[in-house]
């Protein structure tokens, strides 16, 4: 038996290893750009003056963030018809600010014991004969 060495070759290709030529952008390939994001709103929010300064949805999104942390970290004030427990509620956040003294309620049974911690936080002596009068 007897071996041959057999060669083939085939015609040089040229291989082109330069990078891709980038391909032009088309409108198909991204996200539409809108002029005004406004214009798919109802006729009535678009004329609503608030959103005049916000350009784009991303601002949107981050001022709606921003006014419901607002929201949540809101003192009410009570109105003259509020409930018990609106009027608790709001003497319970003001109180715990420092250096706030919140005036107990004068209809309330327990305001002459709450007064009486009042007036000793603000150093009212522990009996009668410790006042000083100067004269």
């Amino acid at each position: 038996m007897t071996t041959e060495n057999i060669e083939t070759t085939s015609p040089e290709v040229p291989i082109d290893v330069s990078p891709a030529a980038p391909e032009s952008i088309t409108p198909s390939t991204t996200a539409p750009i809108q002029a005004d994001w406004r214009s798919s709103l109802p006729d009535d929010l678009k004329a609503e003056k608030s959103l005049e300064s916000i350009k784009s949805v991303d601002s949107l999104a981050k001022s709606y963030v921003n006014a419901q942390k607002m929201i949540g970290n809101r003192v009410l004030i009570p109105s003259e018809d509020a409930s018990p427990e609106a009027r608790q509620e709001f003497f319970s956040k003001v109180g715990a600010l420092p250096n706030v003294l919140v005036m107990p309620d004068p209809t309330d049974a327990k305001a002459s014991e709450a007064l009486g911690k009042i007036y000793d936080k603000l150093g009212r002596p522990s009996s009668p004969d410790r006042y000083e009068i100067k004269t």
